[in-house]
Protein backbone atom coordinates (compact mmCIF):
# COMPACT_ATOMS: atom_id res chain seq x y z
CA UNK A 1 0.00 0.00 0.00
CA UNK A 2 2.64 2.22 1.14
CA UNK A 3 4.81 2.07 -2.73
CA UNK A 4 1.18 2.37 -4.22
CA UNK A 5 0.89 5.54 -2.61
CA UNK A 6 4.54 6.60 -3.09
CA UNK A 7 4.08 5.84 -6.83
CA UNK A 8 1.10 7.98 -7.00
CA UNK A 9 3.04 10.99 -5.55
CA UNK A 10 6.04 10.32 -7.94
CA UNK A 11 4.21 10.92 -10.90
CA UNK A 12 1.69 14.11 -9.47
CA UNK A 13 5.38 15.40 -9.04
CA UNK A 14 6.44 14.34 -12.26
CA UNK A 15 3.16 15.99 -13.96
CA UNK A 16 3.80 19.76 -11.41
CA UNK A 17 7.34 19.46 -12.92
CA UNK A 18 5.73 19.02 -16.67
CA UNK A 19 3.45 21.59 -16.77
CA UNK A 20 5.83 23.96 -15.04
CA UNK A 21 7.83 23.63 -17.58
CA UNK A 22 4.81 24.12 -20.25
CA UNK A 23 3.73 27.52 -18.26
CA UNK A 24 7.07 28.72 -17.99
CA UNK A 25 7.62 28.07 -21.91
CA UNK A 26 4.28 29.97 -22.48
CA UNK A 27 4.65 32.80 -20.14
CA UNK A 28 8.30 33.57 -21.93
CA UNK A 29 6.60 33.70 -25.28
CA UNK A 30 3.64 36.10 -24.06
CA UNK A 31 6.09 37.89 -22.48
CA UNK A 32 7.94 38.82 -25.80
CA UNK A 33 4.62 39.33 -28.04
CA UNK A 34 2.67 41.59 -25.49
CA UNK A 35 5.58 43.58 -24.78
CA UNK A 36 5.65 44.77 -28.16
CA UNK A 37 2.53 46.75 -27.87
CA UNK A 38 3.74 48.46 -24.37
CA UNK A 39 6.68 49.26 -26.11
CA UNK A 40 5.15 51.25 -28.92
CA UNK A 41 3.23 52.99 -26.86
CA UNK A 42 5.87 53.60 -24.15
CA UNK A 43 8.14 55.37 -27.27
CA UNK A 44 5.18 57.28 -28.82
CA UNK A 45 4.58 58.92 -25.13
CA UNK A 46 8.29 59.65 -24.63
CA UNK A 47 8.38 61.21 -27.55
CA UNK A 48 5.69 63.30 -27.00
CA UNK A 49 7.13 64.94 -24.30
CA UNK A 50 8.73 68.04 -24.53
CA UNK A 51 11.09 69.05 -21.70
CA UNK A 52 11.49 72.64 -20.84
CA UNK A 53 13.12 72.42 -17.54
CA UNK A 54 16.99 72.27 -16.71
CA UNK A 55 18.91 69.10 -16.57
CA UNK A 56 21.23 70.59 -13.69
CA UNK A 57 17.98 70.16 -11.43
CA UNK A 58 18.34 67.85 -8.53
CA UNK A 59 15.49 64.80 -8.70
CA UNK A 60 16.20 65.48 -4.48
CA UNK A 61 14.41 69.05 -5.02
CA UNK A 62 11.94 67.36 -6.94
CA UNK A 63 10.85 64.83 -4.96
CA UNK A 64 10.42 67.27 -1.71
CA UNK A 65 7.91 69.07 -3.60
CA UNK A 66 6.30 65.85 -4.44
CA UNK A 67 5.76 65.00 -1.03
CA UNK A 68 5.25 68.70 -0.73
CA UNK A 69 2.00 68.90 -2.48
CA UNK A 70 3.25 70.85 -5.40
CA UNK A 71 3.17 68.61 -7.61
CA UNK A 72 2.90 70.90 -10.72
CA UNK A 73 6.79 71.99 -10.48
CA UNK A 74 8.01 68.41 -8.92
CA UNK A 75 6.43 66.95 -12.44
CA UNK A 76 8.60 69.36 -14.89
CA UNK A 77 11.70 68.96 -12.32
CA UNK A 78 11.45 64.95 -11.72
CA UNK A 79 10.62 64.32 -16.09
CA UNK A 80 13.56 65.18 -16.98
CA UNK A 81 15.15 62.15 -14.92
CA UNK A 82 12.12 59.78 -15.71
CA UNK A 83 13.07 59.76 -19.42
CA UNK A 84 16.37 58.83 -18.76
CA UNK A 85 15.11 55.66 -16.79
CA UNK A 86 15.61 56.42 -13.10
CA UNK A 87 13.41 53.90 -11.54
CA UNK A 88 12.51 56.22 -8.61
CA UNK A 89 11.66 59.14 -10.95
CA UNK A 90 9.51 56.92 -13.08
CA UNK A 91 7.10 55.72 -10.53
CA UNK A 92 6.62 59.53 -8.89
CA UNK A 93 5.97 60.33 -12.87
CA UNK A 94 3.12 57.02 -13.26
CA UNK A 95 1.66 58.16 -9.22
CA UNK A 96 1.17 61.43 -10.97
CA UNK A 97 -0.45 60.19 -13.81
CA UNK A 98 -2.17 57.41 -11.81
CA UNK A 99 -3.68 60.21 -9.07
CA UNK A 100 -4.05 62.92 -11.10
CA UNK A 101 -1.43 65.05 -9.14
CA UNK A 102 -0.15 68.11 -11.09
CA UNK A 103 -1.69 66.07 -14.63
CA UNK A 104 -4.25 65.17 -16.03
CA UNK A 105 -4.96 62.15 -14.73
CA UNK A 106 -4.65 58.78 -17.10
CA UNK A 107 -4.30 55.46 -15.86
CA UNK A 108 -3.03 54.32 -19.36
CA UNK A 109 -0.04 57.25 -18.94
CA UNK A 110 0.25 55.80 -15.82
CA UNK A 111 0.88 51.90 -16.62
CA UNK A 112 3.48 53.27 -19.75
CA UNK A 113 5.68 55.30 -17.17
CA UNK A 114 5.71 52.44 -14.40
CA UNK A 115 6.48 49.92 -16.96
CA UNK A 116 9.46 52.18 -18.55
CA UNK A 117 10.90 51.79 -14.90
CA UNK A 118 10.67 48.30 -14.37
CA UNK A 119 11.07 46.69 -17.91
CA UNK A 120 14.88 46.02 -17.80
CA UNK A 121 14.51 44.05 -14.70
CA UNK A 122 13.61 40.50 -14.60
CA UNK A 123 12.96 39.26 -11.11
CA UNK A 124 9.37 41.00 -11.06
CA UNK A 125 8.36 38.75 -14.28
CA UNK A 126 5.30 37.94 -12.60
CA UNK A 127 3.95 41.19 -12.20
CA UNK A 128 5.21 42.44 -15.72
CA UNK A 129 2.98 39.94 -17.07
CA UNK A 130 0.12 40.05 -15.35
CA UNK A 131 0.42 44.02 -16.22
CA UNK A 132 1.01 43.29 -19.88
CA UNK A 133 -2.25 41.35 -20.16
CA UNK A 134 -4.12 43.70 -18.32
CA UNK A 135 -2.87 46.77 -20.77
CA UNK A 136 -3.26 44.49 -24.04
CA UNK A 137 -6.55 43.82 -22.60
CA UNK A 138 -7.47 47.25 -22.30
CA UNK A 139 -7.47 47.17 -18.38
CA UNK A 140 -4.90 50.26 -18.00
CA UNK A 141 -6.06 50.44 -14.43
CA UNK A 142 -5.29 47.62 -13.49
CA UNK A 143 -2.09 47.48 -15.95
CA UNK A 144 -1.15 50.53 -13.90
CA UNK A 145 -1.45 48.79 -10.42
CA UNK A 146 0.59 45.67 -11.63
CA UNK A 147 3.39 47.76 -13.01
CA UNK A 148 3.34 49.94 -9.91
CA UNK A 149 4.01 46.85 -7.31
CA UNK A 150 6.34 45.48 -9.60
CA UNK A 151 8.33 49.07 -9.71
CA UNK A 152 8.19 49.36 -6.22
CA UNK A 153 9.90 45.98 -5.77
CA UNK A 154 12.04 47.84 -8.18
CA UNK A 155 12.92 50.30 -6.27
CA UNK A 156 13.58 48.12 -2.91
CA UNK A 157 15.62 45.97 -4.43
CA UNK A 158 18.23 48.24 -5.98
Amino acid sequence: MQWVVLILLLFIFVGIMIENLHTNHESQFTLNTSQRQVQLDLNALLASIQINSQHSENYQVGYHNFEQGNCELAYKQVLPFARSGETNATLVIGFMYEFGCGVKDSAKKAALWYYSGIKRNTYNKVLILRGLHAYNNGDYNMAAEWFRMASELSVIKA
